[in-house]
């Protein structure tokens, strides 16, 4: 069993200033409130208010209310920042590019694990260890890469042999029934035709009757029109469609040696919104990197970042040497030191 490790987050804006815990804990604490309020709406089945529609709808909805209260306009804004700070990260644990693409009634379906987060030291593959213990090795098929998943044979040969019923399959089991145990068995093997063909990469097919197809999302979504033969039913690419599938990615940066604080586990980075220019028409080029919302220290010599949505994607076709070259001068503005050193590697 792991032993949780004293965590201390600090709050700092882009000139290097620290937040006061007390005013971090104050909007950490309505923050869960009006997450708590929008999962309300799926466990108690009433209506939301008309017209809000998204958890991010009513978020900001919340926030309005709150921000209202206080007069103080520097007050305010600093309130502002840590819950727009605190919204980025609700999109990397819910992995979408922006909480308004998600439903409000939704919401309260997800249910946390007891337990809290684990680390597995020996990646997620040690996941599948007790599991392949009771399969026989000839049984996993590695490298096999799906090509293409020919379903329904069944009642497509039924349809070539102009019967468009299911009383083809009966007629085999009938007339196998009727005959001695040896001419059963021979009989099977003559007329029996499997309902699924499996077209591999690699040039290997496979036959079944029955399959379970357990593909990641993303590949079904990028593949559901080439990959079943007949295509899918409507109603099912629909679903498919129609379920999130966002992107969001970890920014691991390994440094020779320690520069954080030994008591600081987490920085959340507190950026000024880019209120000038219209939504959607932002060059990412120049503000991608305003979408990661915290660094947090794995070990003494390696930080994580956080980042989602469009701006990960577009980081994915950055170069190491600019992403470390970003992430160092973003660490040196927030904690307001230029001496911080540049990670020797990162991995994304």
């Amino acid at each position: 069993m792991q032993t949780p490790k004293p965590h201390k987050v600090i709050a700092a804006t882009e000139n290097g200033k620290q937040v006061p815990f007390a005013i971090l804990h104050e909007i950490y604490e309505a923050y869960l409130c009006f997450l708590k309020r929008c999962e309300e709406y799926f466990l108690s089945q009433y209506l939301p208010p008309e017209g809000i529609d998204s958890v991010g709808d009513h978020i900001k909805l919340e926030i309005s209310l709150y921000l209202d209260k206080i007069q103080d306009a520097r007050e305010r804004h600093l309130r502002e920042l840590l819950f727009e700070c605190l919204l980025k990260r609700e999109t990397c644990i819910s992995g979408c590019d922006d909480m308004n693409e998600i439903d409000l009634l939704e919401l309260g379906t997800y249910t946390e694990l007891q337990g809290g987060n684990i680390t597995l030291p020996g990646g997620y593959s040690s996941i599948l260890e007790p599991i392949t213990k009771a399969i026989p090795p000839e049984n996993l098929l590695l490298q096999h890469a799906v090509n293409s998943i020919h379903w329904n044979l069944n009642r497509r040969h039924s349809i070539d042999n102009g019967n468009d019923s299911d009383d083809s399959d009966r007629t085999v089991v009938e007339e196998s029934t009727k005959s001695n145990s040896s001419r059963e068995s021979s009989c099977e093997k003559i007329n029996h035709q499997y309902n699924i063909e499996i077209n591999c990469d690699n040039g290997k097919k496979f036959q079944a009757d029955h399959l379970i197809c357990t593909v990641p999302l993303g590949v079904l979504k990028h593949n559901k029109d080439k990959l079943f033969e007949p295509p899918l039913p409507d109603y099912k690419r629909e679903a498919i469609d129609r379920l999130l599938f966002g992107t969001v990615d970890k920014i691991l940066l390994e440094y020779e040696r320690p520069f954080l604080h030994p008591n600081i586990t987490e920085i959340l980075l507190l950026w000024e919104s880019d209120s000038d220019k219209p939504e959607g028409q932002e060059d990412l080029s120049k503000s991608w990197y305003k979408k990661i919302y915290s660094f947090s220290k794995i070990s003494e010599t390696i930080i994580l970042g956080w980042i989602s949505g469009k701006e990960a994607e577009y980081m994915e076709t950055l170069s190491k040497d600019v992403i470390i070259d970003t992430c160092t001068t973003v660490l040196r503005k927030f904690l307001n030191d230029p001496f911080i050193p540049k990670p020797k590697n990162v991995v994304w």
